[in-house]
């Protein structure tokens, strides 16, 4: 008798918005009905659900460098290289213009209470409205910035030298993570139990918030920017060569093990991303090319299709039925994600290190 088997998880229904300049910056409103896209020009866009544009503003003298959705997506933040934070409704209509104390702007997140935290340099700055709090310089320049999901009265900053964590209404971090390196970017897992930074000597730094215990995965090919957890904590998705490598949290972690690895791209990582709440995992490299994964078959990918440039920016849509990203070219491409796939539970390898 003849089995009847599941179409697997593709993308299909490609819609394309062509924008003035190189992509920078997006953020799905938290209802997934538009796309906010920062450029290179410092203008901002908003995009419908078929890539139909709503409203755009020139906001930022020089690039944009970091958009960020309020819980509610009635407003969100925008931060650029001209050391400013703008405030705008989902209208387009500006509320504020803030002063971050810096030269840029590319860190930018709200806690689910409101909470603005910002980082324009070595300046890191909370703010609830328009009032703001100062918190204690750091050492250099931040490079990675997030509120604890599992507490977001907590947020980290990440610098040279390691990870500060600081508490709402505290100006001195009350926890540090030290690491004698140069941390490049900064994810918490989606429980809080983990903090996860890529770093520029070519390995990814892991610290278990509850202890500080530390963890060291080695041996990429080059500096190691981009990270994405899935939606449980368990998996942590690299850049740092042609192939991705995803480790596994699971059980008694990945110390001892070797990575998943996904082999197909020609060219070095440039962005991953993993879906929200499935267990697809989206990767693009430096010439373009953009590849799904289910990586519990991690022999090759489930889908595949090209930008027109180097996509550094490539984001779910909350409830992960579409897929952005947007690429050197100034072009913001849309895929419909059809069925969606389940939450991945691989076996993992042994024989590796960390």
């Amino acid at each position: 008798m003849p089995v009847v088997k599941p179409n697997p998880p593709s993308l299909s229904r490609q819609r394309k918005a062509a924008l003035r300049d190189y992509v920078t910056a997006l953020a799905w409103r938290p209802d997934g009905e538009a796309i906010l896209v920062g450029t290179a020009d410092g203008k901002l866009t908003l995009l419908g659900p078929n890539a139909d544009e709503l409203w755009s503003e020139n906001a930022h003298d020089g690039g944009v460098l970091s958009v960020a959705w309020n819980h509610d997506g009635n407003e969100f933040a925008s931060g650029g290289q001209d050391g400013k934070v703008k405030i705008r409704r989902s209208t387009g209509k500006s509320v504020a213009e803030l002063d971050a104390g810096g030269p840029w702007v590319d860190q930018l997140e709200y806690n689910p209470t409101g909470i603005l935290a910002s980082a324009a340099g070595r300046t890191l700055r909370i703010w609830e409205g328009v009032e703001s709090q100062e918190l204690e310089r750091l050492k250099s320049s931040c490079t990675g910035l997030g509120w604890n999901p599992a507490d977001p009265t907590r947020l980290a900053a990440a610098s040279y030298g390691g990870v500060k964590h600081y508490k709402i209404g505290r100006m001195e971090p009350d926890r540090e993570f030290p690491w004698k390196g140069s941390l490049l970017s900064l994810y918490w897992s989606p429980d809080g139990r983990h903090i996860a930074c890529g770093c520029q000597d070519q390995s990814v730094h892991v610290w278990v918030t509850e202890s500080g215990e530390d963890m060291e995965m080695t041996g990429y090919e080059s500096k190691v920017k981009a990270l994405s957890w899935s939606c449980t904590g368990r998996f942590l998705a690299t850049s740092g060569a042609a192939a991705a490598c995803v480790w596994d949290f699971g059980g008694s972690g990945p110390k001892g093990t070797t990575p998943i690895t996904l082999e197909g791209h020609k060219q070095a990582i440039a962005a991953l991303s993993f879906q929200n709440r499935g267990g697809l995992l989206a990767t693009t490299d430096e010439s373009g090319a953009l590849f799904v994964w289910d990586i519990s078959k991690p022999k090759k990918p489930i889908s595949t299709t090209a930008m027109q440039g180097e996509a550094i920016c490539v984001e779910w849509s909350p409830d992960d039925s579409q897929l952005a990203a947007g690429d050197a070219q100034g072009n913001l491409s849309l895929w419909q994600t059809e069925p969606k796939a389940p939450i991945p539970a691989s076996p993992r390898g042994r024989g590796g290190s960390t």
